[in-house]
């Protein structure tokens, strides 16, 4: 088994499911930006690089209620690998990514605690960038603004999750620094503004990062990092609609609100109990 004592929603939860429609949104801005038609094979490979981020930081922390198969964990590197063989650039971004995921998951162990929303920040972009060149985009045409965009969004939103999970934490920014890790949360949610809008210039598109940073003055830090998922998810279908002018990728909306709603508190986290 590579679960144990855990029904079977519990054990899907641990692979972040509630992140799962963000996760593939991103790929597909990805396909986008490659000039790319094929959707299929980009989602599937965003999804392996997703399960890889969250089973390799679960396999090293091996905190109560995680995972712990080494076979399982191989098989998923390994898959990964194989799907990005076909592109030098793609196979570098993946193994980057895949040794940032290492860094994350060790964050407990070592001081990468403090540090981690950076790291986890670099490791979308390289996400990003993995699924970019797997659709065959071309490194000169590389837009530099979603690269940051992707990063300071994910960073400042990691940051949100570090003020969830404050009081069972030992080495994160936010036990150093609740105040602290706020102002730098905003700043990072300003940077992803003022990148949106020198990336498309669109006011309408920043309305999801503007409540993430007008919650993050006042809301319940326990249920905010619930409520950014699914306001990344809106501002990923922001994005996409203006692309292509597509009012169906709305849709990803209620299925991720479903989403959470079925897998968010189901991670075996000490900070459930507050949300």
């Amino acid at each position: 088994m590579i679960f144990k004592d855990q029904d079977f929603v519990a054990q899907l939860a641990l692979f972040r499911v509630y992140s799962w429609t963000s996760t593939v949104l991103l790929a597909v801005l990805a396909c986008l930006l490659a000039n790319s038609g094929s959707y299929l094979w980009p989602a599937i490979l965003s999804l392996i690089l997703w399960f890889d981020l969250n089973y390799i930081s679960e396999f090293i922390q091996k905190d109560k209620g995680r995972i712990t198969h080494t076979l399982f964990l191989v098989i998923l590197i390994g898959f990964s690998i194989f799907f990005t063989l076909n592109n030098l650039f793609a196979l570098i971004s993946n193994l980057i990514f895949l040794l940032l995921c290492i860094s994350y998951g060790v964050k407990k162990i070592w001081k990468f605690g403090y540090v981690s929303y950076l790291i986890r920040g670099i490791q979308q972009s390289f996400l990003f960038l993995t699924i970019y060149f797997f659709c065959q985009g071309i490194l000169t045409s590389i837009n530099w603004y979603f690269v940051i965009i992707v990063f300071s969004l994910i960073a400042g939103r990691n940051l949100i999750g570090d003020l969830r999970d404050v009081k069972h934490d030992k080495l994160t920014l936010a036990t150093k620094s609740i105040l602290l890790a706020k102002i730098i949360s905003f700043i990072l949610l300003i940077i992803t503004c003022v990148f949106s809008y020198l990336f498309i210039q669109n006011v309408y598109l920043l309305i999801p990062i503007i409540i993430m940073l007008i919650l993050l003055l006042s809301f319940n830090q326990f249920k905010l990092h619930r409520i950014c998922v699914i306001l990344t998810t809106s501002y990923f279908v922001g994005l996409l609609i203006i692309f292509t002018n597509n009012y169906l990728y709305l849709l990803a909306i209620p299925i991720d609100i479903i989403l959470s709603i079925l897998f968010y508190k189901k991670v075996y986290r000490e900070s459930n109990k507050y949300i």
